[in-house]
């Protein structure tokens, strides 16, 4: 007797499009260049205050929203109008309709720490009504004239642009973003008007503390940012620390620890290493880019502190002269 085959694949059909109505199955129809979903209008919320979260399951109701920006890297001289176009366009089967459009928005120096919500300007959410029809796109333009919320020119620096109020999900994590803790989806790097230090230093500097060293190997100034590379070894994987009290502190280093540290430009202001890339880790050595604003062409210092590896807090020194 020849097998029911119809029937079989009727029988696959019912049963995966039960579990794709109860989740029990996700369909792989999350765009490539990842799904948003713009959120209603934060409450009022303090200046320095915001809540992100970051899972492995998706909770929203994606409807094929995707935002892109042209052009997400934006290098200008200091004193330059900033201009960057945010792309909303809809890749799904049904109309998408945003209240409350434009979404606010907020340019940021991460390296500020000056400024505990390291906003620089807001760009505060409007009140009309957006639909997109598939296949369709609109266009919001971000202008921004150089200067902060105080009406201050800024100073040169590697600024990011950052979306208010939004939930994404690219097929593997979905990341909320409310309040002043936005998404960045552009970065600005503004360079001095008179000109700048373009030069590769090969530095090779170790320092060793608590078995744990740190080595500056090379300062590649460019025209629009400084990268630096950094390489860290262990001595042991067990790090071990006598506390104040005499009781020992163990910790056993993973292959993915990152690093923290802080620099100044000649006399200037102190200022956080927040672009920090690990470059992978394998037996105890570790490799990390670190990228800054460009340097003026006059430098002539660039002081640097690496002040933990992992949670392991000690004071690792660079400074290097031009």
């Amino acid at each position: 007797m020849k097998p029911n085959i119809p029937m079989k694949y009727a029988f696959f059909i019912l049963v995966a499009g039960t579990l794709l109505a109860c989740g029990c199955m996700e369909p792989n129809t999350v765009n490539a260049e990842g799904e948003w979903i713009i959120l209603p209008a934060s409450e009022v919320w303090p200046e320095y205050s915001g809540y992100t979260s970051v899972s492995d399951k998706p909770t929203g109701d994606y409807q094929g929203l995707v935002i892109d920006t042209v052009p997400e890297y934006l290098p200008v001289v200091s004193g330059e109008n900033v201009s960057i176009d945010v792309i909303f366009g809809n890749r799904g089967g049904s109309p998408i309709v945003i209240d409350n459009f434009p979404p606010a928005f907020f340019i940021k120096d991460p390296a500020d720490l000056s400024n505990p919500a390291r906003i620089t300007r807001r760009y505060l959410r409007g009140d009309d009504t957006a639909t997109i029809e598939p296949g369709g796109s609109i266009v919001h333009t971000i202008q921004w004239d150089q200067r902060n919320d105080r009406g201050f020119r800024v100073a040169p620096a590697i600024y990011v642009l950052e979306i208010a109020d939004v939930m994404r999900y690219d097929g593997k994590t979905e990341s909320i973003h409310k309040g002043s803790l936005g998404e960045q989806i552009a970065e600005i790097a503004i360079r001095p008007a008179g000109g700048t230090l373009e030069r590769t230093i090969v530095e090779n500097r170790s320092i060793t503390e608590k078995g744990i060293t740190v080595t500056l190997e090379s300062v590649d100034a460019k025209a629009d940012y400084v990268e630096m590379v950094f390489s860290v070894s262990a001595e042991d994987p067990d790090y071990i620390e006598v506390m104040p009290d005499g009781r020992e502190w163990t910790y056993t280093i993973s292959d993915d620890e990152p690093i923290h540290g802080t620099y100044r430009i000649d006399d200037g202001k102190v200022r956080y290493l927040w672009n920090v890339e690990s470059t992978g880790g394998k037996n105890f050595h570790y490799g990390y880019r670190c990228k800054i604003e460009s340097l003026p062409r006059d430098v002539e210092n660039l002081s640097v502190t690496i002040d933990s590896f992992g949670p392991i807090q000690v004071s690792w020194d660079f400074n290097i002269n031009f």
